[in-house]
Parts: structure tokens; C-alpha cells; sequence
């Protein structure tokens, strides 16, 4: 509230200040009116409680327009749910149209069992959806390639996740069967039903009847183990092996989320086929068997409620970040991009870093010094010059070798003193080596050769950053992000689609949009970019969250304190249309500083290797309310001469597309090595709109289902 507190003030000072007689009557009233439109409006935005899981992220208001209705959740939210309730009100009807004498009567007149295998039509068609949904293929290899360094429970995994699929894969083997006869049903008049119907519930072998298989696959999923359910062993698969998490395609939430809805479809099938056996065999007069429909109902609704209810016990609290691991191979350009031309190791000598060309000074006084000439036209005239200032002087000793380097972005391959200290990664062949050797003047004085840090802007500077916000198209969202370099400046590049209803994407919609073009010219003042200096460039590190209900739709780079600080932009999105406010959004960020009550930390980097040299794998050290500054490499290991961090550049768009709802900078390193900054992202909270209560009474009724002797 406090910067509402501020506007106020500010208009009534004003007012006060300049307003006297009528006309400042008038003025007063104006800006009465003014401060009051002002705070109306920003307090339609803080009436949206922030996420108390948003990391102190501070919520901002740029939004125009009237204040959205978040939609609120409820049990009919989401389809597995939905098809939950509607196929057990379908089948409670059609037992109904079976046993009800005069419904019976009118279904007689017609084929019964074509009847009844139509009224399952628009439930298998709803069943179709959830299956394309879920992406089964996608979960199965990213469970298939779990890391799990415990060979114990190793074994349980294994054995439980094989369990699992062999239960699905039989249910879906006998499914696609009863697929076809609802899709055809002029096909299970033709024969071949009753045999299949055998099959379902009365095979002489009992681990085949689909009941059986039904409560197997329910004790796989709830009792692995003594203390552990599927949901939770996977839960505490991913606590041990977190590192490893980035290598999957999706966030952890997400692949849960789905695994869910697969369990829940496959349960939806077994009860289908079910239930249709036991209808079959009536019609057939084979039997009563309501009576085992009956259990076989009381069943799938405290089997199918106990998964939900397991589910809910560890969804929520998962993580629902998603970053890239490393690739098997760095390749600049495609995996990774680096700043060029900025800091750089540098060889100078004392008298060409003061005005009087005087050797007095130790090389550690040097903090902050430019090259003011080159005397003799010595070992300065044999390199490129640095023509912008130099810092952080430091002394090894007072001759060497130098290896100037064939690269274009280094001055020095290597640097070997004569007392056998070498900077750099050796002596080993060098086209252009140069002696270079400190002298003393007049006994009194050294003029020694110190190393120090060049920050000179050239023509091939690739040190900028677009402050140009990334925002998705109106009526869209954003379904990942990456870091691309585009004519010497680093961008975030946004991948956008078109929402559908509960959480999906129209695939044939998404695509990455082109940021927006900077001109080249005089990029050092443009306030579109933030030019990194040795005074300006740190990078803060956060993970932003949106508020409940709302969904990703931009991100910027914005320039706080001299760091460069990444914000979100979000808006509501109606959960059961996937439509998106496009006129009520709000930038979230997180402003806290080094200097605020509650400090931001620094993620140091320790004697930093070129970040590609790592053979094994980087992991993450610094990711929310932490800041870290651009480097040169370590001088022992690289002659400073690489700027350090990298910049991650693979894209980071989760798979299959869903709904994002939270971006974050993260840096991923070991120590000895620069390691990358990233772009992380994170996926929707379905969990909010999961519940196993029971809906209310006009919920109920707007359950559609078909009368079985009406079905044409």
C-alpha cells in the first residue's frame, strides 16, 4: 500500500502547492478525482492475493481496463474427473434403461446391445481426448530413464513401474476391442461380442478377468512397498536424484500430473468394459448381475477417489520448475552464446598507466588506471592496445613469455614468468612468442609489466541486452523461453501458442516470435539496451511466480541498481475456456538489491574456468534472490581472457506444451568453473482444480449422459 500512499500525497501536494481560488477549487477537485481513479484502480489489482510461495517477489500493476474475475476452481475442472462422474452416471442410466420395465420395453424394440454400446459413444470420444492429452509415450521414457543411485530402491521402482505398465498395457489391449464395437456398433452385432465378453468376466483363468486386473492395478499404484504409494516413491525418486530432474522433458508436477491422468483413464477403461460385460450378459439373459454391477460401482468410486486422494497428498508441494540440463556436446551458437569484448586479461606496464610515465606505484595500485601511452614502443607496441580503461592490476612477476594467440577474441594463448609461474593452460607450441621484461630506473625504481583487466568497447562488443519486453500475441500465452543473440545483442526470445480449455495447447499455433529489431547505432546510450560495463554487470538471479488463476504472457529485462533483473508479465486465464484476459495483466518482479534489509546473495565464482572445459556435468548453485557478476576467466587457468558465465541457449519449452505459469534466471556451475546463466520456466498448478469431494446437487444435473433406448 505504500506506494499508493505515495500517489496520493503526491497529487495532494500538488494541489496544494498550485491551486488557489476557483480555479484551484476546480484543480482540487480534478486531482481529488485523479487520486481517486488512481487508487480504485490499483486497489483492483491488489485485491489478487500474491502467491505466498512467489519468493518475495514484488507484485507491480501496469494493467489498463477493469479489474478480472480469477476463476475459481471446482470438482469439474478437469476432464478425468468429469468423465469420472459421467461414466458412472452413464452407467447408472443404462442399468436403469435394463431393469426399468417400460424403458426395457422401448429398448427391446430397438437392438439393445447396439444401443447401449451407443451410448458410450460421446464417452469414448471424451476418453480419446484425455489419452492424446497425456502424452502417455512421453511420461513412459522419462520414467524408463529415471536416475536412481540407491540400488535398493532401485529394484522397487522397477518392479512397480513394470507392474504398472503391464496392467496398462493389457487393459489398453482389451480396450481397443470395446473401442471398436462402440465406434462400429453394427460390428459386436456381428458376432465375436459374447466371446469377448468371456474374456472380460468369465475366463477360467482369474488373473485375466478384468475385476481382477482392476484391483491389482489399484494395489500397484497405493501399497508399493510399506510406506510408500507410486505417487510418493516417485516424489521421493525426484528429492534424491534432483539433479538429474533436468533431463526430462517436463517439470516434475507436470509429469506426475500426467502419469495421473493416465492411471485415471486406464481405471475409466477397466470399469467401462466392465460394466458393459455385465450389461451384455443381461441382455443375453445370462443372468440378473446388478448386483455385481453394483459392487463393481462401489469399487471404481472409492478406488478411483483413494488414487485421487493419494495424488493430492504430494502434488502439490512438487516442483514445477523446468530447465535444461547440459548437452552431451557444447556447441557456441546452438547451446551456449558468450559475451565478447568485454572484460580481458591484459599485460601493462606501470609507466604507461599514469600521466607522469613514473614507475613509483606498486602494480595493486592500479585499481582503476587507462593506457596513457606506450614508452619506447616496448612489448605495448606488439599487441593491441586496450583504448578503454583498466582495472585490477596485480603483480607475478617481472618476466615472461608471452604466447600472443591466433584467436581473434584472446590477446594471449598463455603467459609463463620466468620463476616458473604460467598463466593460462601450458607452453605448448606457440606461432608468436614474446619476451617480454620489467626494467628498473635509476636503482630506485621498478617499471614493472602487471596483469590486468582491459573493458574497452570495439566494433565486435557483443555485451548488450535488450531492456524490449517479449509478450505474447493478444489471446495467447507463453509455452517456453530461451536466450538468443540477434546483431550483438542478447535477447529473451518467447515461444507462444493459443490456450485451449483445462490447461492444453493448440500445437498448430505455437511458435517462437521475433523479438523486436534494435538499431545498431549508438547502442551505448539507446535506452532500449543495457550495456554491460565493468561498473554494471551483475545479473540477478530470481524465480517469479504468478498469483493463482493467472498464466504467463511476457518477460523482460529490466536495469535495477545496475543489475540486470528479469520480470514476468501475467494474466488471468478462464480455466474451462482457455481464454486469456488480455486486458488485466500484471509485471511481476523481484526488486531487492544487495543494499535492501533482507540482502540479495552473491553467487561467487571461484577461480572460474572456460565453462565447456567441465567434463562433468554443471548443477545448480544460485537461483532465486541471488545476483552474480560477469568475469573474466580465472588468469592461472585461462589469462582472464574469456568473460565468464556463458549464457545457456538451449530452449527451454516443456514437452508436451501446457501452460506456464513462472519464469526465473538460474546459474548452474561447480566450483573452478564459470559455468551458464539459464532461463528456467514453470509449469500451471493444476493441483488447485483436483478435489475428491463430491460436486454439489446442480452440478450433478448438468452431467450429460445418453438415454441408452433414445441413442440413435
Amino acid at each position: 500500500m505504500a506506494f499508493l500512499a505515495f500517489i496520493l500525497s503526491t497529487l495532494l501536494f500538488q494541489q496544494t502547492l498550485f491551486c488557489s481560488g476557483a480555479l484551484g477549487q476546480d484543480l482540487t477537485t480534478v486531482m481529488l478525482k485523479q487520486a481517486s481513479d488512481v487508487l480504485m484502480n490499483a486497489l483492483d489489482v491488489l485485491d489478487i492475493q500474491p502467491d505466498t510461495n512467489a519468493n518475495s517477489a514484488h507484485y507491480k500493476s501496469y494493467h489498463h481496463g477493469a479489474g478480472a474475475q480469477v476463476t475459481q476452481p471446482n470438482q469439474m475442472d478437469l476432464l478425468a474427473r468429469r468423465l469420472q462422474l459421467k461414466l458412472a452416471a452413464q452407467v447408472q442410466d443404462n442399468w436403469r434403461a435394463l431393469t426399468e420395465p417400460q424403458r426395457f420395453a422401448i429398448l427391446s424394440a430397438k437392438d439393445p446391445l447396439v444401443q447401449i454400446l451407443l451410448s458410450f459413444q460421446t464417452l469414448v470420444k471424451e476418453m480419446d481426448v484425455l489419452d492424446d492429452n497425456t502424452e502417455s509415450g512421453l511420461v513412459e521414457s522419462q520414467l524408463n530413464s529415471l536416475k536412481i543411485q540407491n540400488n535398493d530402491v532401485k529394484k522397487i521402482w522397477f518392479h512397480y513401474w513394470d507392474e504398472l505398465r503391464k496392467y496398462i498395457s493389457e487393459i489398453d489391449q482389451l480396450y481397443i476391442h470395446f473401442q471398436r464395437y462402440v465406434n462400429d456398433p453394427s460390428s459386436a452385432a456381428k458376432g465375436n461380442v459374447d466371446e469377448y465378453v468371456d474374456v472380460l468376466v468369465r475366463s477360467k483363468f482369474t488373473d485375466s478377468l478384468v475385476a481382477n486386473k482392476l484391483k491389482q492395478f489399484h494395489k500397484t499404484v497405493l501399497h508399493v512397498g510399506q510406506n510408500f504409494t507410486l505417487f510418493s516413491l516417485i516424489n521421493h525418486l525426484y528429492i534424491q536424484n534432483d539433479e538429474h530432474l533436468c533431463g526430462m522433458s517436463q517439470s516434475p508436477f507436470q509429469l506426475m500430473y500426467n502419469l495421473y491422468n493416465i492411471i485415471a483413464l486406464t481405471e475409466l477403461k477397466g470399469y467401462a468394459m466392465l460394466q458393459f460385460a455385465y450389461m451384455t450378459l443381461r441382455i443375453n439373459n445370462q443372468g440378473n448381475f446388478t448386483a455385481e454391477a453394483e459392487v463393481a460401482k462401489d469399487d471404481f468410486e472409492r478406488s478411483s477417489k483413494e488414487k485421487l486422494l493419494s495424488i493430492l497428498e504430494v502434488l502439490p508441494g512438487m516442483s514445477r520448475k523446468f530447465q535444461k540440463c547440459d548437452p552431451l556436446k557444447h556447441k557456441e551458437n546452438e547451446s551456449f552464446l558468450a559475451v565478447k569484448g568485454f572484460l580481458q586479461g591484459y599485460i601493462e606496464n606501470e609507466v604507461d598507466m599514469n600521466e607522469g610515465g613514473s614507475c613509483k606505484s606498486k602494480c595493486s595500485e592500479y585499481t582503476y588506471s587507462e593506457s596513457m601511452g606506450c614508452y619506447n614502443d616496448m612489448f605495448c607496441s606488439q599487441q593491441p592496445r586496450c583504448k578503454g580503461r583498466i582495472f585490477d592490476c596485480e603483480f607475478y612477476h617481472a618476466d615472461a613469455w608471452v604466447c600472443m594467440s591466433a584467436d581473434p577474441d584472446r590477446r594471449y594463448d598463455w603467459i609463463e614468468y620466468e620463476d616458473g609461474t604460467i598463466l593460462g593452460e601450458g607452453t605448448g607450441q606457440c606461432i608468436n612468442k614474446i619476451k617480454v621484461d620489467s626494467w628498473w630506473r635509476y636503482i630506485f625504481w621498478h617499471c614493472s609489466y602487471c596483469f590486468c583487466k582491459c573493458d574497452e568497447i570495439t566494433d565486435k562488443s557483443e555485451r548488450y541486452w535488450s531492456l524490449v519486453s517479449a509478450e505474447a500475441e493478444p489471446g495467447y500465452l507463453v509455452t517456453g523461453a530461451r536466450i538468443i543473440k540477434k546483431n550483438k545483442i542478447f535477447h529473451i526470445q518467447i515461444e507462444q501458442a493459443k490456450p485451449v480449455l483445462e490447461g492444453g495447447i493448440d500445437e498448430d499455433s505455437k511458435s517462437w516470435k521475433e523479438p523486436d529489431e534494435i538499431s545498431t547505432s549508438n547502442l551505448v546510450t539507446n535506452p532500449k539496451v543495457y550495456t554491460m560495463s565493468y561498473e554494471q554487470r551483475a545479473i540477478d538471479l530470481d524465480t517469479l511466480s504468478a498469483p493463482e488463476g493467472y498464466v504467463l504472457t511476457g518477460l523482460k529485462l529490466r536495469n535495477i541498481g545496475g543489475h540486470l533483473n528479469l520480470e514476468i508479465k501475467v494474466n488471468p486465464i478462464n480455466f474451462g475456456s482457455g481464454e486469456v484476459v488480455n486486458e488485466q495483466f500484471l509485471w511481476i518482479g523481484n526488486d531487492n538489491t544487495p543494499a535492501s534489509n533482507k540482502p540479495r546473495q552473491r553467487v561467487a565464482l571461484i577461480i572460474p574456468d572456460v565453462p565447456t572445459r567441465l567434463a562433468s556435468r554443471n548443477k545448480v548453485d544460485g537461483d532465486d534472490d541471488m545476483y552474480l557478476y560477469f568475469d573474466t576467466s580465472s588468469a592461472m587457468k585461462d589469462v582472464g581472457q574469456t568473460t565468464v558465465p556463458y549464457l545457456d541457449a538451449q530452449p527451454v519449452s516443456p514437452k508436451p506444451a501446457t501452460w506456464l505459469a513462472g519464469a526465473g534466471l538460474y546459474h548452474k556451475g561447480r566450483i573452478g568453473f564459470g559455468g551458464f546463466i539459464g532461463i528456467s520456466v514453470e509449469t500451471y498448478d493444476f493441483s488447485r482444480h483436483m478435489s475428491a469431494a463430491q460436486p454439489n446437487h446442480d452440478q450433478m444435473i448438468k452431467l450429460e449422459y445418453v438415454k441408452a433406448e433414445g441413442s440413435e
